[in-house]
């Protein structure tokens, strides 16, 4: 098995365990198509490092007991995106650099070890950290932890019953963070639930955006008076399970999306007190971004001052792969821009 077939076969791994662990991901994003979106991200990073780092003769590839990795990590299962891929894979790909020595790609670092490019490229092949340590990686922390984005640090997957949100942990990616409203003031936690006791109510039942939210196939959606003004109760909005609108429908605010997938709510602005919109098509490539950040499939929202109430100053652009132009990290498949051009990671220069 060739190191790109190897990457091939990850990728199918990684997205049976998205569609088997995190189906509210579909719910919420429904143009995420995973093969396709995921797949070309692999290939300039995880595959364009390996590939660099045997030609260099810092690691090395035995690809006929790939197929025995790729299983392995399958059966993974929801655990996967905590576990080390070295590790898994240890006879399959093997760093060569040892503690303390230089490195321009984790994958160059013996089994147990990633590569600091925190301070300097090219790095230093260091110990993962443990529960606590500061993180800008998974691969900075040991096996069976990930680098938490809300805290920062390295950390399990927190579990049913745990605080999450507000800066203190990401749900495990079977779970949901339920009652987390980081808007707030101050923003309230919230905690870690099943998606079976939260996803509760039925056509016409109360929901709640930081709550319970709505059956499978069903919208929490913001509740109109005949003039198209919010309902309020008790100083509250109204919020109410319904199904999603057709295509070009009348829609409004709701979670997840009350239009179909490719399509978003245009013409809602809470500022000019337009509560109701039509559904149009997701902006395609280089045109502005919608309010929230939304392109059509295949885009990302580049460019945007990152203001997450008002996005459309970006523009919908496709990532680059590696040797593409770019002025920040988010315009590179790779997440890697350096001196202008996407790399596969911050000190590899092809």
């Amino acid at each position: 098995m060739t190191v790109t077939e190897l990457g091939d076969g990850l990728v199918t791994a990684f997205c049976d365990t998205i569609t088997e662990c995190g189906p509210v991901m579909a719910m919420y994003n429904p143009t995420f198509d995973c093969v396709a979106d995921l797949g070309p991200s692999i290939t300039s990073g995880m595959v364009a490092e390996l590939e660099y780092a045997i030609a260099n003769g810092t690691a090395t590839y035995d690809g006929t007991k790939a197929a025995a990795c790729i299983e392995d990590i399958a059966a993974m299962g929801c655990n996967l995106f905590a576990s080390r891929l070295d590790e898994a894979c240890g006879d399959v790909i093997n760093g060569t650099v040892a503690l303390g020595d230089a490195c321009d790609a984790n994958v160059e670092c013996v089994t147990g070890l990633h590569c600091d490019t925190s301070a300097s490229c090219p790095g230093t092949c260091a110990a993962r950290g443990a529960a606590g340590t500061a993180c800008e990686e998974d691969d900075a922390c040991v096996d069976g932890l990930g680098c938490d984005d809300e805290s920062g640090q390295c950390a399990a997957p927190a579990a049913v019953g745990d605080t999450c949100g507000d800066g203190i942990a990401n749900c495990g990616l079977q779970l949901m963070c339920q009652g987390a409203d980081d808007d707030a003031e101050p923003p309230v936690a919230g905690e870690c639930a099943e998606p079976s006791t939260v996803l509760v109510g039925a056509d016409g039942d109360d929901c709640h955006f930081a709550g319970d939210l709505c059956a499978d196939g069903l919208v929490c959606i913001l509740a109109l008076d005949s003039d198209g003004a919010p309902v309020i109760v008790d100083n509250n909005i109204t919020l109410t399970c319904g199904e999603q609108t057709n295509i070009g429908g009348v829609c409004t605010l709701a979670i997840p999306e009350m239009c179909p997938a490719g399509q978003y709510c245009g013409g809602v602005d809470f500022g000019s007190q337009d509560y109701e919109g039509v559904c149009i098509d997701l902006p395609g490539a280089g045109s502005s971004c919608t309010e929230r950040g939304q392109c059509a499939s295949g885009l990302e929202c580049l460019g945007a001052e990152q203001d997450p109430d008002d996005m459309s100053d970006g523009s919908c652009l496709a990532q680059n792969a590696n040797g593409g132009s770019c002025t920040d990290d988010d315009a590179c498949l790779s997440e890697h821009c350096v001196d202008g051009k996407c790399e596969p990671t911050a000190c590899i220069k092809l």
